[in-house]
């Protein structure tokens, strides 16, 4: 087939299986995405909201550096950027949309690290449509599939044969490699590591050259250990294994690979036929995804089971494996009378895995949210299971969308909720509020929800009024003041097993204070979770 053929096909093929995979996921979460998914712009647009703008990047720059957790909520790109573009238009996918035109950065960055020319960059696309797990995450709200850009930045700065000529270029470059990873999911870090073996590796590049590089990668890695987060910690604390038990996890991580459940094994299966054939370039691709694969053995290693590594945590192997594709096509593969046949082998590994992706997203779409009165939750995405979070509780997200249109509608909101409640834990909150707050913006939150509470921080803040001002409030309402009582509806959440005791006796002092000064005019039934109620008589 003629190579215009070949690029024509390859486009309109990459194209119709990523454009209908991310479609059909769209459509089929609609508004149910993690809690998770908004907290990281609801963060960057309280900062913005509240402070100067000097002071909110002073505070993001600092946080990134301190802040332990392992998710993103303080960074210039996972916190300021989509938080900015709330505050000039709310919207709740805001950090949705930033995560995917990242994720489409670090594509072209990965494409223009290893010079793949422009009629072969479907190649890229058609690796991309075979990852169920990147093609997912792409569209989550937390963005941990963007940490792979600074890897992507940094190949770019090591691989690009221009770069290496232009030192002004070269250093402005590097240090923007350097400040990135703190912006991004934390595997961002490792990054460090493509300036450290490019310095030894790529001995083509001047001596200067490469002493900046080293001097990056060097800089990045002091950083890590002088900041260490959770999952420093998680890879550093690793404990012997016996020889029996160490085979038995490789292979657990080996079957959920196999299965599909980590992700579509063609991907990575492409990457290890490439590595049966490594060009100069490719030896330090091939190093960089053997380091990531490491990486994931050992999380097995240190978990209490190997089956608590998740596909997110895979996303960085995948992402080095597409860049030893992607490389490996551009050159055409081995030695001239291997190209073709070689070719052929990754393409059919390729189109193999984005059918078995179609299917599997398919028979996902296809497939009902269970809804039960036991089991009313669960993954609104393929490939992102996880064993303790990312999941979705149906009936909350569908109750949150009641008193934004009560807003929308010109009611004011009275909320006996903070961020104590249980729904809105560490390890998978439902972020009723700040989905509230993104979808309202903070200037129309301030002037129609009211929520107090001694609880107005968890991974973000919010503007929830302290405890003291409730008596104030609650005695203006009563005068006529600030507005009528008639345009304020109330909600209070059910007491729940492990709502935190903090929350527990602020609930029963706030609906006391409510019902020493009103009736309170129930709308929904007493036992529902979410009681809705009006402001009635003075008591």
């Amino acid at each position: 087939m003629p190579p215009r053929a070949v690029s024509v096909a390859g486009w309109g093929l990459a194209l119709a299986s990523v454009g209908f995979s991310l479609a059909a996921r769209i459509v089929h979460r609609a508004p149910y995405y993690p809690g998770f998914d908004v907290v990281g712009a609801a963060n960057g647009l309280f900062l913005l909201s509240t402070r100067s703008p000097w002071a909110a990047v002073r505070e993001v720059f600092y946080q990134s550096r301190h802040y332990s957790a392992p998710f993103p909520y303080f960074g210039a790109l996972s916190a300021l950027l989509p938080g900015a573009l709330t505050a000039l238009c709310p919207w709740e996918y805001w950090w949705h949309a930033v995560t995917f035109v990242l994720f489409g950065v670090t594509l072209g960055l990965i494409g223009r690290a290893v010079a793949v020319p422009l009629r072969d960059a479907w190649v890229v696309l058609l690796a991309w449509g075979a990852s169920g797990a990147l093609l997912s995450f792409s569209l989550a709200g937390l963005p941990w599939v963007n940490g792979f850009l600074p890897h992507a930045l940094a190949l770019w700065i090591v691989l690009d044969a221009r770069l290496r000529r232009r030192w002004l270029a070269t250093v402005v470059l590097c240090l923007v490699a350097s400040e990135l990873p703190w912006h991004v999911y934390e595997l961002g870090k490792t990054a460090c590591l493509v300036f450290l073996l490019g310095a030894f590796l790529v001995s083509e590049a001047p001596l200067g050259i490469r002493g900046i590089w080293f001097v990056t990668g060097a800089v990045q890695l002091v950083q890590v250990f002088a900041y260490p987060s959770a999952h420093v910690d998680a890879f550093t604390g690793l404990r012997p294994l016996g020889p029996a038990e160490t085979w038995a996890r490789i292979a657990t991580l080996g079957g959920m690979l196999g299965t599909g459940w980590l992700d579509v094994p063609m991907l990575v299966g492409s990457a290890s036929v490439v590595c049966l054939s490594l060009g100069r370039e490719r030896r330090l691709l091939a190093l960089l995804f053997a380091v990531q694969l490491g990486l994931t053995l050992a999380l097995a290693m240190r978990a209490t089971a190997a089956s608590e590594v998740r596909p997110r945590r895979f996303l960085m192997v995948d992402l080095y494996a597409l860049a030893l594709v992607a490389s490996a096509w551009r050159d055409g593969v081995g030695v001239p009378g291997q190209r073709r046949s070689l070719r052929g082998v990754l393409l059919a590994l390729l189109v193999v895995g984005n059918v078995w992706q179609l299917v599997a997203t398919l028979r996902f779409v296809r497939t009902p949210f269970e809804r039960t009165v036991t089991h009313d939750y669960g993954f609104t995405l393929p490939f992102v299971e996880s064993q303790v979070d990312y999941m979705v509780r149906f009936a909350d997200v569908d109750w949150s969308r009641e008193p934004a249109t009560r807003v929308d509608a010109g009611e004011k909101l009275l909320l006996v909720y903070d961020l104590g409640a249980y729904d809105e834990n560490y390890s998978n909150p439902e972020a009723l509020l700040e989905r509230l707050y993104v979808h309202l913006g903070h200037r129309r939150f301030v002037d129609s929800v009211v929520a107090f509470g001694s609880t107005a921080c968890r991974h973000a803040c919010l503007p929830i009024h302290p405890m003291h001002e409730l008596a104030p409030f609650l005695d203006g309402i009563r005068a006529g003041r600030p507005v009528d009582r008639s345009v304020i509806v109330g909600y209070y959440v059910a007491p729940q097993a492990f709502d935190e005791p903090v929350f527990t006796r602020e609930r029963e002092q706030m609906i006391r204070a409510i019902r020493q000064r009103f009736t309170m005019e129930l709308e929904s039934p007493a036992d529902a979770k979410y009681v809705r109620f009006r402001l009635g008589a003075d008591a």
